[in-house]
């Protein structure tokens, strides 16, 4: 019995498919090398945004991939998600301030080496949040390898501590 597409991705029916994650792996077909009348299948390795050929797509790859989400939906391709750039949104404008309480702590920690501020300006970065405080220090941790200011780590800890 042959896989019935899903719904999610009826729009395709007969084309590739874009993968979505980071690698997808599909299991193809090829001659055999020593006896070209068999063939073989191996294992062929599709990055994101390359598009899986509907000659590779045979049952096991299709259903696989769409059970697992690796491929875009028709939803997805028609909002053309497949298009934007892989990896955390982009920085704010310039001039603008980036919105500190929605960076990790390695944005954080980019940000601190890239900009240097001074300790009064790092420990203002919180915005007297302590969720924000904590990440900070981390930060200031990894940016400045292990040996943080004084001034920041005081700064940080009295928002974290609530003083």
């Amino acid at each position: 019995m042959a896989y019935e597409v899903a719904d999610d991705y009826a729009g395709q029916e007969g084309e590739g498919r874009v993968v979505k994650h980071l690698l997808y792996s599909a299991l193809v077909d090829v001659p055999n090398p020593s006896n070209p009348d068999q063939t073989v299948r191996v294992e062929k390795v599709y990055r994101q945004g390359e598009t899986v050929p509907p000659e590779e797509l045979n049952d096991y790859n299709l259903e696989r991939g769409e059970r697992l989400g690796s491929f875009y939906t028709d939803e997805e391709l028609e909002n053309e998600a497949h298009l934007a750039p892989p990896g955390p949104p982009a920085a704010a404008p310039p001039g603008e301030q980036p919105s500190f309480d929605e960076m990790g702590e390695s944005e954080l920690a980019d940000y601190i080496m890239q900009n240097k501020p001074n300790v009064g300006d790092t420990v203002a970065m919180a915005q007297n949040n302590p969720d924000t405080a904590q990440r900070l220090l981390e930060a200031e941790h990894i940016a400045t390898d292990g040996e943080p200011r004084a001034g920041v780590v005081k700064g940080l800890n009295a928002i974290i501590e609530g003083e």
